[in-house]
């Protein structure tokens, strides 16, 4: 029978921990497991971050992870979860890639091994987490879009093109007879009710476009 071949990971957070002997104990629990499954895997190298947390850039793991999908390595084992993530959505997202690739997973602490049915069962129940998490996301964003479109119903964005042509002949009245300046019309229509949210840059195109004669800027107000 082949050996799997595993990568070892192992974290302590902070130097109070490495002085705790935290180190020592993922050493022991790890050790532990590799001799009652001496038959099955193999380790083929070791990983270590020593006062970093989980939401730190961890170089050691990076480097681990990197190895691992260019097929170094058959899948890793730690001593439990909190060593490679903090939250459901980071560990679940590591799983799925975990399962897509075909690697295989081992937390000894917390006896799951992705090698067996069930620790299958644990991809498959992270994975529906995951795509839970994505779809709920995605649903939230629809949700604010919709509101977002709803209260600004009445109002006309800058990032729209202005073509209503009662807006176009009040800024064309407010800048050849009421002698407004580009800006000063962008802030009176943002007064307007509803209110006309245009950019003094719009309001200069549509003046340009409507090929209005804009005045001098050394000599008088745009």
């Amino acid at each position: 029978m082949t050996k799997l071949k595993l990568f070892v990971y192992m974290r302590v957070s902070t130097k109070k921990q490495m002085k705790d002997g935290t180190m020592e104990n993922q050493v022991r629990s790890i050790n532990r497991f590799m001799k009652y499954n001496n038959d099955k895997f193999m380790r083929v190298n070791l990983f270590k971050d020593e006062g970093i947390s989980a939401f730190s850039y961890r170089p050691a793991y990076e480097k681990m992870i990197k190895k691992l999908f260019n097929n170094e390595a058959d899948g890793i084992i730690i001593q439990r979860l909190d060593r490679v993530g903090r939250s459901v959505k980071q560990l679940s997202e590591l799983m799925v890639r975990f399962n897509n690739n075909n690697k295989t997973f081992i937390a000894t602490e917390q006896n799951i091994n992705t090698s067996t049915i069930e620790g299958k069962l644990f991809f498959h129940i992270l994975a529906s987490i995951a795509e839970f998490n994505a779809a709920l996301i995605k649903e939230r964003m629809k949700e604010g879009l919709e509101r977002w479109l709803e209260k600004e119903v009445n109002v006309i964005g800058r990032h729209k093109k202005i073509q209503d042509p009662k807006i176009i002949r009040k800024i064309k009245k407010l800048y050849e007879e009421n002698k407004l300046g580009i800006s000063a019309i962008s802030k009176f229509l943002k007064g307007e009710e509803p209110p006309i949210n245009i950019s003094a840059g719009t309001v200069r195109n549509i003046l340009l476009r409507e090929k209005v004669k804009l005045r001098d800027i050394y000599h008088g107000k745009t």
